[in-house]
């Protein structure tokens, strides 16, 4: 029996998680039988958080991850390339995705499901990106508050602006990447949509904030307080972050109407 259970035990695909958004590919695609491991933050969807946890995302246990004989550990680069030296020094298979767009996003989900030999989340994720090409597009320029001391926002050829701008509207920085920004530099930008996506930041006294209430954005009521994690999780729910950003957009248009 023993003999038996080892058997099956190593013969069912089995699967290390490093990253939340990998491990949200995995559920989204169906394919959660065969992970057997993630990181303590893996919180979505509320099964992931029952899975037995390896670490955090930048020192992951390997002794942890070896104990459950994973086939693959899955992770993301550049951001966690560090890890790959150790865990091939532990005997560990690696398979690495890039979420840097969505275009990454899709080849991530292509790559676990050639592995598990099922695509059919990979064909599902695509019909859903490509559902978003009909999203009109407004002139709205909008602004993304990612953490408030400092204040960070998301500029040119970002994960962020791909959803900016599926979603219809522009990024209101013309600077790329991810870099602090001054409540003058705000002011002084005038966005359209201020998007409030980090726990610690209040819309509505953000919006009443000195220098901030005399953006049109605050005038017009375009403040929004939205859910982080979909807004800077490069996985699946990047689809229901760029239809929330887009209802965002046509509620501003909305406010403006009524305005004039």
């Amino acid at each position: 029996m023993r003999l038996l259970f080892a058997l099956f035990f190593l013969s069912h695909l089995r699967l290390v998680s490093l990253a939340p958004s990998i491990t949200e590919i995995i559920y989204y695609s169906g394919l959660q039988k065969y992970l057997v491991g993630n990181t303590i933050y893996c919180d979505w969807p509320e099964e992931a958080k029952k899975i037995t946890h390896v670490g955090d995302l930048i020192n992951p246990s390997i002794e942890t991850i070896k104990k459950l004989h994973p086939d693959y550990v899955l992770l993301i680069t550049p951001m966690q390339k560090r890890l790959l030296p150790r865990l091939k020094k532990a005997g560990l298979k690696t398979l690495t995705c890039n979420q840097s767009n969505f275009e990454d996003i899709l080849q991530c989900a292509y790559k676990i499901g050639k592995i598990t030999k099922d695509t059919s989340g990979f064909v599902k994720l695509k019909k859903a990106f490509q559902s978003l090409d009909t999203l009109p597009h407004y002139d709205k320029k909008i602004l993304f508050i990612l953490s408030k001391r400092p204040i960070y926002t998301a500029g040119k050829n970002t994960f962020v602006d791909e959803i900016i701008k599926k979603a219809g509207g522009e990024n209101a920085v013309e600077f790329d990447d991810y870099k602090m920004i001054s409540l003058e530099k705000i002011v002084h930008i005038n966005p359209d949509i201020l998007v409030i996506a980090c726990p610690n930041v209040n819309a509505e006294k953000f919006k009443k904030s000195v220098g901030i209430r005399e953006t049109k954005a605050a005038k017009n009521n375009c403040v929004f307080q939205a859910p982080p994690d979909i807004f800077t999780r490069p996985g699946p729910r990047v689809v229901k972050a760029t239809l929330l950003l887009h209802k965002y957009i046509v509620d501003c248009e909305k406010e403006n109407e009524k305005n004039k």
